[in-house]
C-alpha cells in the first residue's frame, strides 16, 4: 500500500527487499516457509490465468492494477521460489519535471521533443529500473494527437494519453493449441497496420 515502494523482491521465503525512492532495502519480514511463498505465488497468478509448476517453472503476468509480476520455482531457481512485483506510479513525469530534478536541461528537452515530433528513430536502453519506461512516457507527450500509435511490449507498461493508441502485448503459450505471440510476431503484424 505504500506508494513510495516501486518494487517488492522476494529472493527467498526469508529474504525480502523493497525499492523505495530508487534504493533497494531489506525489510524485516518473511514468509513462514517455502510452502507459504508458493501458495502466495499461486494466489497471485491464478486470477490472471497463469500457472506455475514443474512444467512451467517461470511466470510473467500483469495484474489488474498494472503491476508486473515475475515468479520462478525450482529447478529454475535451485535455492527456492522467487517473486518480484514491479509497481508503476500513476504520476507521469513531464519534461519540466525532468528539468527540475536535473536529469535534462532545456536544450536537451527541446532536442528530444523535436526528434519525437519529427519522427526520428530513437533507442531508449538501460538496465532494470533505470527509468526507460518513465522516459518513454514523458517523450510520448510530444507525439501529436493526430498521429496513430501502436505500442509493442512484453508486458504493457507505457501510459500514453493520446486518443489513437493501439497497445499490443506479447504472450507465451498458455494452453495447447494456442498461438505463441512474441514481440517478433507483433512487429510483423504491426507492419500490416496503419
Amino acid at each position: 500500500n505504500d506508494p513510495e515502494v516501486t518494487e517488492i523482491v522476494v529472493q527467498r521465503w526469508d529474504n525480502i527487499c523493497i525499492e523505495k525512492r530508487g534504493i533497494m532495502q531489506k525489510v524485516d519480514a518473511s514468509f513462514v516457509d517455502e510452502t507459504q511463498l508458493l501458495n502466495v505465488i499461486n494466489r497471485i497468478v491464478q486470477p490472471v490465468n497463469r500457472q506455475i509448476n514443474l512444467s512451467t517453472p517461470m511466470v510473467d503476468a500483469r495484474l489488474s492494477n498494472g503491476s508486473r509480476v515475475n515468479a520462478t520455482i525450482p529447478p529454475v531457481t535451485p535455492d527456492g521460489a522467487t517473486l518480484c512485483i514491479r509497481k508503476f506510479s500513476d504520476n507521469v513525469l513531464t519534461g519540466v519535471d525532468y528539468i527540475k530534478i536535473g536529469s535534462l536541461n532545456m536544450n536537451m528537452l527541446t532536442f528530444l521533443a523535436k526528434c519525437v515530433e519529427g519522427r526520428v528513430s530513437m533507442i531508449v536502453s538501460g538496465g532494470t529500473s533505470t527509468g526507460k519506461t518513465t522516459l518513454l512516457n514523458m517523450l510520448s507527450q510530444f507525439v501529436p494527437e493526430n498521429e496513430l500509435i501502436i505500442t509493442i511490449e512484453d508486458s504493457c507498461e507505457l501510459k500514453l494519453n493520446q486518443p489513437n493508441v493501439r497497445r499490443m502485448e506479447a504472450r507465451n503459450v498458455v494452453g495447447e493449441g494456442m498461438m505463441k505471440i512474441d514481440v517478433q510476431a507483433l512487429v510483423k503484424n504491426a507492419l500490416r497496420m496503419r
